[in-house]
């Protein structure tokens, strides 16, 4: 490889390591922020042993094993794939495009004045040199409306129905239409809340170290990025649990174009088999997604023919 050269693709690994270290954050929240990248096509990614494009939705389901492979479960309405179980693949993500949205060399809290004080939109803009920037806007507002932190000036107010100027920085309270303000914190505040390691971390701390137990793992298990298994993202954004998936999954499968089945306890047998790769499916869970998702002549008894 002559010296110098820059690869286009670099593995999952790669690319999670350099997320931890720049962003200064923890494993898991490198994982989920990568993952966010991946799904809204900030970041793209291909199988690293046929060079096939990832689509974008296929992320959606993504369950990221330790050694930086990735197991896409199958589309539960695809009723050709029932008793097969995913298998796991490596993976490559576009090296520009990580290191657009986490630059190789971030600012560093030494350029900065702990003294200063730092508007919303400001902050948005020092967060987002750690993770996309639409994630740095919705963690500086919930801060705000939610009062994480003393801002100032502070009224004695709700901020929950607050209108934001993220160009400005300025706000406007219902109660108070006429007085706009402008919110601020210190440097040192902002680092302190946000920046747990630092804008410029060279090394993040790693929050377990790895076993020689867990690093000869059956590579066909699910393992842990951090102490907990690595969570799925709705296209909503709001994280759930592995039930809660296993439960989403099934009113997609119940909600796909199919016969009607012959009742009730058919259709809960045939769900079942049908999420199994992503997990047990509850009675109570698929009565929740039969009443979402189901179509309404199905929840009825349908007319037979007699003699």
């Amino acid at each position: 490889m002559p010296a110098g050269y820059v690869r286009t693709w670099i593995s999952f690994l790669e690319a999670l390591d350099h997320v931890e270290r720049v962003a200064g954050c923890a494993r898991q929240e490198a994982c989920d922020g990568l993952l966010a990248a991946l799904r809204d096509s900030a970041v793209h990614g291909r199988f690293a042993d046929t060079g096939e494009v990832i689509d974008p939705p296929k992320w959606y389901r993504a369950e990221v094993y330790r050694p930086g492979s990735v197991a896409f479960p199958h589309d539960p309405t695809d009723r050709s794939q029932l008793g097969r179980w995913p298998s796991n693949r490596l993976v490559e993500l576009r090296r520009e495009d990580v290191e657009r949205l986490w630059p190789t060399e971030p600012l560093s809290i030494a350029d900065l004045d702990p003294n200063e004080r730092l508007t919303l939109s400001k902050q948005v803009q020092l967060l987002a040199r750690t993770m996309p920037e639409e994630h740095a806007k919705g963690r500086i507002d919930k801060a705000f409306r939610f009062r994480e932190l003393a801002y100032q000036p502070e009224y004695a107010l709700a901020y929950d129905g607050a209108r934001i100027d993220w160009d400005s920085g300025r706000v406007i309270l219902p109660r108070i239409p006429r007085q706009p303000f402008t919110p601020t914190l210190t440097t040192a505040e902002f680092v302190r809340h946000f920046m747990r390691s630092g804008l410029g971390a060279t090394e993040a701390p790693r929050t377990e170290a790895t076993s020689a137990e867990k690093s000869t793992a059956d590579a066909g298990e699910p393992q842990e990025v951090t102490t907990e298994r690595a969570m799925a993202l709705h296209p909503t954004g709001i994280r759930t649990t592995k039930d809660e998936r296993v439960e989403a999954a099934c009113g997609d499968w119940i909600a796909a174009p199919t016969e009607r089945p012959r009742n009730k306890e058919t259709a809960f047998a045939d769900a079942k088999a049908a999420v199994a790769h992503i997990g047990a499916l509850s009675r109570k869970a698929f009565d929740r997604a039969w009443a979402r998702r189901a179509p309404p002549e199905w929840k009825h008894p349908g007319r037979r023919g007699g003699n």
